[in-house]
Protein backbone atom coordinates (compact mmCIF):
# COMPACT_ATOMS: atom_id res chain seq x y z
CA UNK A 1 0.00 0.00 0.00
CA UNK A 2 1.14 3.70 -0.24
CA UNK A 3 1.16 5.96 2.13
CA UNK A 4 -2.38 7.27 2.10
CA UNK A 5 -3.71 3.91 1.27
CA UNK A 6 -1.82 2.64 4.81
CA UNK A 7 -3.08 5.19 6.47
CA UNK A 8 -6.63 5.07 6.16
CA UNK A 9 -6.88 1.64 6.82
CA UNK A 10 -4.98 2.32 10.16
CA UNK A 11 -8.38 5.00 10.45
CA UNK A 12 -10.74 2.09 9.20
CA UNK A 13 -9.07 -0.24 12.18
CA UNK A 14 -9.56 2.36 14.93
CA UNK A 15 -13.40 2.77 14.15
CA UNK A 16 -13.69 -0.48 14.57
CA UNK A 17 -11.91 -1.26 17.68
CA UNK A 18 -13.59 1.97 18.97
CA UNK A 19 -17.28 0.84 18.29
CA UNK A 20 -16.40 -2.35 20.43
CA UNK A 21 -15.41 -4.30 17.32
CA UNK A 22 -14.58 -8.23 18.91
CA UNK A 23 -10.71 -9.17 17.48
CA UNK A 24 -12.67 -11.82 15.43
CA UNK A 25 -14.20 -9.25 13.18
CA UNK A 26 -11.25 -7.42 13.00
CA UNK A 27 -9.56 -10.47 11.42
CA UNK A 28 -12.19 -10.90 9.08
CA UNK A 29 -11.82 -7.02 7.81
CA UNK A 30 -7.94 -7.84 7.50
CA UNK A 31 -8.58 -11.36 5.72
CA UNK A 32 -9.14 -8.92 2.78
CA UNK A 33 -6.34 -7.55 2.78
CA UNK A 34 -4.01 -10.29 3.60
CA UNK A 35 -2.09 -10.30 0.57
CA UNK A 36 -1.79 -6.41 0.24
CA UNK A 37 1.94 -5.28 1.84
CA UNK A 38 2.23 -3.08 4.33
CA UNK A 39 3.70 0.56 4.16
CA UNK A 40 7.40 0.32 4.75
CA UNK A 41 8.41 3.78 5.48
CA UNK A 42 5.58 3.29 8.25
CA UNK A 43 7.56 3.46 11.68
CA UNK A 44 5.78 0.40 13.04
CA UNK A 45 6.39 -1.30 10.17
CA UNK A 46 9.76 -1.21 9.01
CA UNK A 47 10.52 -1.93 12.98
CA UNK A 48 8.77 -5.05 13.06
CA UNK A 49 10.30 -6.30 9.26
CA UNK A 50 14.04 -4.79 9.95
CA UNK A 51 14.59 -4.75 13.38
CA UNK A 52 14.47 -8.65 14.09
CA UNK A 53 16.72 -11.31 14.36
CA UNK A 54 15.88 -13.41 11.56
CA UNK A 55 15.99 -10.45 9.21
CA UNK A 56 19.44 -9.20 10.15
CA UNK A 57 20.56 -9.91 6.65
CA UNK A 58 18.13 -7.60 5.23
CA UNK A 59 19.09 -4.57 7.58
CA UNK A 60 22.74 -5.18 7.07
CA UNK A 61 22.82 -5.19 3.62
CA UNK A 62 20.61 -1.90 4.15
CA UNK A 63 23.13 -0.19 6.16
CA UNK A 64 26.10 -1.38 4.11
CA UNK A 65 24.22 0.15 1.22
CA UNK A 66 23.37 3.14 2.57
CA UNK A 67 27.31 3.99 3.44
CA UNK A 68 28.32 3.09 0.63
CA UNK A 69 30.63 -0.18 1.70
CA UNK A 70 31.62 -2.92 0.28
CA UNK A 71 34.04 -5.86 0.40
CA UNK A 72 35.56 -6.19 3.08
CA UNK A 73 34.69 -2.59 4.74
CA UNK A 74 31.08 -3.94 5.07
CA UNK A 75 29.45 -4.40 8.46
CA UNK A 76 28.79 -7.62 8.98
CA UNK A 77 26.64 -9.37 11.43
CA UNK A 78 25.90 -6.69 13.64
CA UNK A 79 23.77 -7.11 17.05
CA UNK A 80 20.45 -5.07 17.64
CA UNK A 81 21.01 -2.92 20.53
CA UNK A 82 16.87 -2.33 20.58
CA UNK A 83 14.94 -5.33 18.86
CA UNK A 84 11.67 -5.75 17.66
CA UNK A 85 9.56 -7.27 20.78
CA UNK A 86 6.17 -8.30 19.47
CA UNK A 87 2.85 -6.07 20.41
CA UNK A 88 5.54 -3.63 21.51
CA UNK A 89 5.98 -0.32 19.57
CA UNK A 90 8.46 1.21 21.34
CA UNK A 91 8.73 5.08 22.57
CA UNK A 92 8.17 7.40 19.80
CA UNK A 93 11.28 10.16 19.21
CA UNK A 94 13.58 8.73 22.01
CA UNK A 95 14.68 5.28 20.61
CA UNK A 96 16.19 5.34 17.12
CA UNK A 97 14.00 2.85 14.55
CA UNK A 98 16.88 0.75 14.45
CA UNK A 99 19.82 0.87 16.31
CA UNK A 100 22.92 -2.09 15.66
CA UNK A 101 26.46 -2.49 17.16
CA UNK A 102 28.95 -3.84 15.83
CA UNK A 103 31.76 -5.17 18.07
CA UNK A 104 35.47 -5.86 17.18
CA UNK A 105 37.26 -8.59 18.81
CA UNK A 106 40.16 -7.50 20.84
CA UNK A 107 43.56 -7.04 18.18
CA UNK A 108 47.35 -7.05 19.51
CA UNK A 109 46.09 -6.33 23.07
CA UNK A 110 44.03 -2.88 22.11
CA UNK A 111 40.39 -3.16 22.18
CA UNK A 112 38.81 -1.95 18.43
CA UNK A 113 35.84 0.95 19.02
CA UNK A 114 32.73 -0.39 18.46
CA UNK A 115 30.36 0.70 15.27
CA UNK A 116 26.99 2.02 16.14
CA UNK A 117 24.67 2.49 13.60
CA UNK A 118 21.08 4.23 14.08
CA UNK A 119 18.80 4.64 11.12
CA UNK A 120 15.90 6.53 11.18
CA UNK A 121 13.14 6.98 8.85
CA UNK A 122 11.54 10.66 8.64
CA UNK A 123 8.66 11.80 6.79
CA UNK A 124 8.92 15.62 7.55
CA UNK A 125 11.98 17.93 7.75
CA UNK A 126 10.78 21.25 8.91
CA UNK A 127 12.93 24.13 10.20
CA UNK A 128 14.27 22.33 13.66
CA UNK A 129 15.04 18.59 11.61
CA UNK A 130 18.54 19.17 12.03
CA UNK A 131 18.74 20.25 15.00
CA UNK A 132 17.12 16.69 16.01
CA UNK A 133 20.09 14.80 14.07
CA UNK A 134 22.39 16.65 16.03
CA UNK A 135 20.12 15.86 19.82
CA UNK A 136 19.94 12.06 18.44
CA UNK A 137 24.13 12.08 17.62
CA UNK A 138 24.44 13.77 21.35
CA UNK A 139 22.29 10.87 23.07
CA UNK A 140 24.11 8.31 20.97
CA UNK A 141 27.30 9.59 22.09
CA UNK A 142 26.74 10.31 25.53
CA UNK A 143 25.35 6.52 26.17
CA UNK A 144 28.85 5.26 24.98
CA UNK A 145 31.00 6.58 28.02
CA UNK A 146 30.47 6.36 32.06
CA UNK A 147 29.57 9.70 33.95
CA UNK A 148 32.79 11.45 34.66
CA UNK A 149 34.53 9.20 31.38
CA UNK A 150 36.52 11.04 28.59
CA UNK A 151 36.40 8.11 26.18
CA UNK A 152 37.09 6.62 23.68
CA UNK A 153 34.34 7.23 22.09
CA UNK A 154 32.95 4.24 20.08
CA UNK A 155 32.06 4.69 16.06
CA UNK A 156 28.65 6.06 14.99
CA UNK A 157 26.71 6.38 11.76
CA UNK A 158 23.49 7.69 11.57
CA UNK A 159 21.49 7.04 8.67
CA UNK A 160 18.77 9.02 8.08
CA UNK A 161 16.14 7.74 5.34
CA UNK A 162 13.87 11.08 4.52
CA UNK A 163 10.74 11.33 2.12
CA UNK A 164 11.76 15.58 1.53
CA UNK A 165 14.78 17.33 0.36
CA UNK A 166 17.35 18.87 2.67
CA UNK A 167 18.83 20.07 -0.67
CA UNK A 168 16.30 21.35 -3.16
CA UNK A 169 16.86 19.59 -6.72
CA UNK A 170 18.30 23.22 -7.84
CA UNK A 171 20.69 23.24 -5.59
CA UNK A 172 22.43 19.81 -5.70
CA UNK A 173 21.56 17.21 -8.20
CA UNK A 174 22.35 14.26 -5.67
CA UNK A 175 20.20 11.75 -3.23
CA UNK A 176 22.88 10.70 -0.72
CA UNK A 177 25.25 13.36 1.43
CA UNK A 178 27.60 12.34 3.90
CA UNK A 179 28.51 14.72 6.63
CA UNK A 180 31.58 14.60 8.94
CA UNK A 181 32.95 17.85 11.25
CA UNK A 182 35.25 19.50 8.95
CA UNK A 183 37.63 22.25 9.23
CA UNK A 184 36.87 25.72 7.07
CA UNK A 185 39.34 23.82 4.48
CA UNK A 186 37.48 21.12 3.92
CA UNK A 187 39.74 18.80 6.51
CA UNK A 188 38.57 15.88 8.67
CA UNK A 189 38.70 17.07 12.36
CA UNK A 190 36.65 13.37 13.67
CA UNK A 191 35.93 11.17 11.52
CA UNK A 192 34.47 8.82 13.93
CA UNK A 193 31.06 10.46 13.60
CA UNK A 194 28.85 10.62 10.45
CA UNK A 195 25.98 11.74 9.49
CA UNK A 196 24.12 10.51 6.26
CA UNK A 197 21.14 11.56 4.70
CA UNK A 198 19.13 9.71 1.49
CA UNK A 199 16.73 12.14 0.30
CA UNK A 200 14.00 9.24 -1.24
CA UNK A 201 12.02 11.81 -2.25
CA UNK A 202 14.24 13.50 -4.70
CA UNK A 203 15.53 9.86 -5.97
CA UNK A 204 12.13 8.74 -6.64
CA UNK A 205 10.53 11.75 -8.25
CA UNK A 206 13.41 11.99 -10.62
CA UNK A 207 13.98 8.71 -11.17
CA UNK A 208 15.00 8.99 -14.87
CA UNK A 209 17.92 11.36 -14.28
CA UNK A 210 19.08 8.26 -11.84
CA UNK A 211 18.07 5.70 -14.16
CA UNK A 212 21.86 5.02 -14.63
CA UNK A 213 22.17 4.48 -10.82
CA UNK A 214 22.38 0.88 -10.55
CA UNK A 215 24.04 1.33 -6.97
CA UNK A 216 23.19 -1.21 -4.40
CA UNK A 217 21.53 1.88 -2.49
CA UNK A 218 19.33 2.59 -5.67
CA UNK A 219 18.10 -0.38 -6.04
CA UNK A 220 17.05 -0.69 -2.42
CA UNK A 221 15.09 2.37 -2.78
CA UNK A 222 13.38 1.28 -6.23
CA UNK A 223 12.42 -2.02 -4.75
CA UNK A 224 10.59 -0.51 -1.66
CA UNK A 225 8.75 1.95 -4.02
CA UNK A 226 7.88 -1.01 -5.88
CA UNK A 227 6.27 -2.58 -2.85
CA UNK A 228 4.96 0.16 -1.46
CA UNK A 229 2.84 0.60 -4.38
CA UNK A 230 2.36 -2.97 -5.36
CA UNK A 231 3.94 -2.88 -8.68
CA UNK A 232 5.21 -6.13 -9.75
CA UNK A 233 6.62 -5.10 -13.24
CA UNK A 234 8.99 -3.09 -11.09
CA UNK A 235 9.67 -5.63 -8.59
CA UNK A 236 9.87 -8.13 -11.44
CA UNK A 237 13.61 -6.80 -11.89
CA UNK A 238 14.93 -7.83 -8.58
CA UNK A 239 12.87 -10.80 -7.94
CA UNK A 240 15.37 -13.71 -7.64
CA UNK A 241 17.41 -11.29 -5.36
CA UNK A 242 17.13 -13.85 -2.15
CA UNK A 243 17.34 -10.49 0.53
CA UNK A 244 14.46 -8.65 -1.66
CA UNK A 245 12.40 -11.93 -1.70
CA UNK A 246 12.97 -11.60 1.91
CA UNK A 247 11.90 -8.65 1.96
CA UNK A 248 8.57 -9.48 -0.34
CA UNK A 249 7.25 -11.82 2.00
CA UNK A 250 8.07 -10.07 5.10
CA UNK A 251 5.73 -6.97 4.14
CA UNK A 252 2.33 -9.09 3.47
CA UNK A 253 0.09 -7.52 5.85
CA UNK A 254 -0.82 -11.08 7.06
CA UNK A 255 2.29 -11.06 9.00
CA UNK A 256 0.98 -8.33 11.66
CA UNK A 257 -1.67 -9.35 13.94
CA UNK A 258 -4.49 -6.51 14.66
CA UNK A 259 -3.24 -5.98 18.24
CA UNK A 260 -0.34 -4.41 16.41
CA UNK A 261 -1.91 -2.70 13.86
CA UNK A 262 -4.56 -1.19 16.90
CA UNK A 263 -1.75 0.40 18.83
CA UNK A 264 -0.27 1.95 15.96
CA UNK A 265 -3.73 3.59 14.85
CA UNK A 266 -3.80 5.01 17.95
CA UNK A 267 -0.44 6.46 17.57
CA UNK A 268 -1.31 8.56 14.65
CA UNK A 269 2.34 8.76 14.19
CA UNK A 270 2.36 8.91 10.63
CA UNK A 271 1.27 12.34 8.79
CA UNK A 272 -0.77 10.63 6.07
CA UNK A 273 -2.82 9.55 8.72
CA UNK A 274 -3.00 13.41 10.53
CA UNK A 275 -3.76 14.42 7.19
CA UNK A 276 -6.96 12.17 6.81
CA UNK A 277 -8.00 13.31 10.36
CA UNK A 278 -7.58 16.65 8.92
CA UNK A 279 -9.66 15.96 6.21
CA UNK A 280 -12.96 14.78 7.82
CA UNK A 281 -12.68 17.90 10.43
CA UNK A 282 -12.72 20.05 7.09
CA UNK A 283 -15.75 17.94 5.34
CA UNK A 284 -17.83 18.72 8.71
CA UNK A 285 -17.92 22.11 8.40
CA UNK A 286 -18.07 22.31 4.85
CA UNK A 287 -14.66 22.41 3.46
CA UNK A 288 -13.43 20.20 0.41
CA UNK A 289 -9.58 20.75 1.12
CA UNK A 290 -7.41 18.91 3.80
CA UNK A 291 -4.47 20.21 5.86
CA UNK A 292 -1.97 20.01 2.79
CA UNK A 293 -4.32 21.11 0.38
CA UNK A 294 -5.36 24.41 2.32
CA UNK A 295 -1.24 25.46 3.22
CA UNK A 296 -0.72 25.02 -0.47
CA UNK A 297 -3.55 27.29 -1.87
CA UNK A 298 -2.00 29.30 1.01
CA UNK A 299 -5.77 29.25 2.75
CA UNK A 300 -4.27 30.78 5.82
CA UNK A 301 -6.90 31.22 7.97
CA UNK A 302 -8.13 27.65 7.17
CA UNK A 303 -4.80 26.42 7.98
CA UNK A 304 -4.03 28.08 10.96
CA UNK A 305 -7.54 26.21 12.11
CA UNK A 306 -6.41 22.87 10.75
CA UNK A 307 -3.38 22.91 12.43
CA UNK A 308 -4.70 23.76 16.14
CA UNK A 309 -7.33 20.85 15.67
CA UNK A 310 -3.97 18.60 14.24
CA UNK A 311 -2.04 19.83 17.49
CA UNK A 312 -4.81 18.66 19.57
CA UNK A 313 -4.99 15.30 18.24
CA UNK A 314 -1.10 15.02 18.66
CA UNK A 315 -1.42 16.23 22.07
CA UNK A 316 -4.58 13.62 22.83
CA UNK A 317 -1.86 10.93 21.09
CA UNK A 318 0.82 12.12 23.64
CA UNK A 319 3.68 13.32 20.27
CA UNK A 320 6.18 15.40 21.85
CA UNK A 321 6.28 19.72 21.30
CA UNK A 322 9.10 19.31 19.27
CA UNK A 323 7.24 16.89 16.80
CA UNK A 324 4.23 18.51 17.11
CA UNK A 325 5.57 22.14 15.95
CA UNK A 326 7.36 20.39 13.22
CA UNK A 327 4.12 19.26 11.81
CA UNK A 328 1.84 22.26 12.30
CA UNK A 329 4.21 25.45 12.47
CA UNK A 330 2.58 26.53 15.66
CA UNK A 331 4.88 27.75 18.22
CA UNK A 332 5.38 26.02 21.93
CA UNK A 333 3.39 28.71 23.01
CA UNK A 334 0.44 28.38 21.25
CA UNK A 335 0.58 24.29 21.44
CA UNK A 336 0.85 24.68 25.35
CA UNK A 337 -2.01 27.02 25.36
CA UNK A 338 -4.20 24.20 23.05
CA UNK A 339 -3.12 21.20 25.82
Amino acid sequence: MNREEFANLLKKIKEIHERGGSPEKLDEFLRSYANRNVYLFNDACIKKILACQENIPLVEDLVNAALNLRGSDCIENPSLSNPYIPGELGIKSVEPDILLRKTHPVFCGTKPPDDVISVEFQHNGGSIFSDRLMLYVARHTSRMVAPGDTGPLDNLNLISFQLFDTYPWEVCRDYRYTIKMRTQNNLVYYNKQTITLVEVKKFLEHGDYFRDDDSRLAQWLRVIDALNNEDEAAFEKYADDPIFQTLQKSVKLCNFDCGYLIKESKRMTDIAYEKYVAAEEGRAEGRAVGLAEGRAEGLAEGSAARSRKTAKAMLLAHEPEEKIVAYTGLSIEEIRQIK
